[in-house]
């Protein structure tokens, strides 16, 4: 038998035998890489000093919109504690300054969507924010923006305070809860609509069939209320009294708008692309059918807000007094988170559009047919949102409150 083969006495010709790696100092393949250990608030903020232009004017609108919100909550504070004789309609005016509140979390989302997108994921994740930790980074910096825009709110509002005779005391508690309620639910926001998730076929269409059942429901419900002659809830800038199953209806209906929106996009995508389609029909449909998730919601909160619009503008012919200047300044936080909310998105498209149009245009497409698509593209957007938002707006119009 062999024995034992032992090793040569001395070095080796090739030089010393290196010591045998241990186990603990192994790379580990799925460990990630050392400057993951950045939190997300401080990278946020080392993005936000580095932003872009466009990046950079996303964030001070976001920043704009919250501030107008939180002023509009601290003026309810406010209206509160000058006395008790006030506190009533403070707290009516609280409950409706939850529409801002939600069109600027809806605004939060677009925001970081698009910051964490297109090439910014992949330098990203080089830096150990891979999918899983980007809706924490979104979250952050939307944050941020939401305490710029809480601090300005704080300075307008304390400056017109004393500018008044006699203001009462604020009570702290209520103060920074309402400081903190725009940034908190906009970072919520963000790690709730952005967090990684499985998508699944049919996942698009059954949000689509439950906004039209929702929809349908909704403006049911608005017609079978009818117009109350007493009691309601009262509507802001003297627009008179609600019955609250008008009030449910209208929020269905507006609930509808928004769910189906993305999947009536993507049908109208791919309608637009069978029967033999050209270029710029098949292109077309393609890109509708990948913008839809991107698309729908802003498109949906447009139309929602168009709707709103059309309501108040028919509420405004029996007003029992004209509208204040918070009743003013929720509908332009309103009107231009909507908007903003469809600019980011827009651009966000254009951003994640950016490879395909490259690739074309090597391919040799001409400018010509790239701008064609993007016509008819658009288009075909106003073609669904404009007469969903126009009978939309027909049919919940009869249970408006005088």
């Amino acid at each position: 038998m062999l024995g034992p083969v032992r090793a040569p006495d001395g070095p080796s010709p090739a030089g010393p035998a290196d010591p045998l790696p241990i186990p603990g100092d192994l790379p580990d393949p799925g460990a990630r890489p050392a400057s993951s250990g950045l939190l997300p608030g401080a990278l946020s903020l080392r993005l936000a000093l580095r932003a872009r232009p466009v990046s950079a004017a996303r964030r001070l609108l976001l920043a704009a919109v919250s501030a107008a919100t939180g002023y509009l909550l601290l003026a309810c504070l406010g209206d509160a504690a000058d006395g008790p004789w006030q506190s009533h309609g403070a707290l009516v005016r609280l409950a409706w300054c939850l529409v801002p509140l939600a069109v600027v979390a809806l605004l939060a989302v677009a925001v970081g969507r698009a910051e964490i997108s297109g090439g910014t994921a992949a330098g990203l994740a080089t830096a150990g924010f891979g999918p899983a930790r980007l809706p924490q980074l979104a979250a952050a910096q939307v944050a941020q923006a939401g305490l710029l825009g809480s601090a300005a709110a704080l300075v307008t509002f304390v400056y017109q305070r004393e500018q008044a005779t006699d203001p009462a005391t604020l009570p702290y508690a209520g103060l920074a809860t309402l400081l903190l309620a725009v940034p908190l639910v906009t970072a919520a926001a963000c790690l709730v609509a952005l967090r990684p998730r499985r998508t699944w076929a049919g996942t698009r269409l059954t949000a689509a069939v439950t906004g039209v059942v929702a929809l349908a429901a909704g403006v049911l419900l608005v017609h079978l209320a009818g117009v109350p002659a007493h009691g309601g809830w009262r509507l802001p800038g003297g627009l008179g009294r609600i019955a609250p199953a008008t009030f449910t209806g209208w929020a269905l209906a507006l609930l509808g708008t928004l769910l189906a929106a993305p999947g009536l996009l993507a049908l109208t995508g791919l309608l637009l692309s069978v029967f033999r389609p050209g270029a710029r029909r098949l292109l077309a449909g393609r890109a509708l059918r990948g913008d839809a998730g991107r698309l729908g919601p802003p498109a949906g909160l447009l139309a929602s807000t168009a709707v709103a619009a059309w309501s108040a503008h028919v509420m405004r012919q029996h007003a029992t007094r004209p509208a204040g200047h918070l009743t003013l300044l929720a509908a332009a936080v309103v009107v231009a988170g909507a908007l903003a909310c469809l600019a980011a998105a827009a651009d966000d498209a254009r951003r994640a559009r950016a490879t395909t149009t490259r690739l074309l245009t090597t391919l040799g497409a001409g400018p010509g047919l790239l701008r064609s698509t993007a016509y008819l593209r658009t288009a075909v957007l106003l073609a669904v949102c404009g007469p969903l938002t126009a009978v939309v707006a027909w049919l919940a119009v009869p249970g408006v409150g005088r």
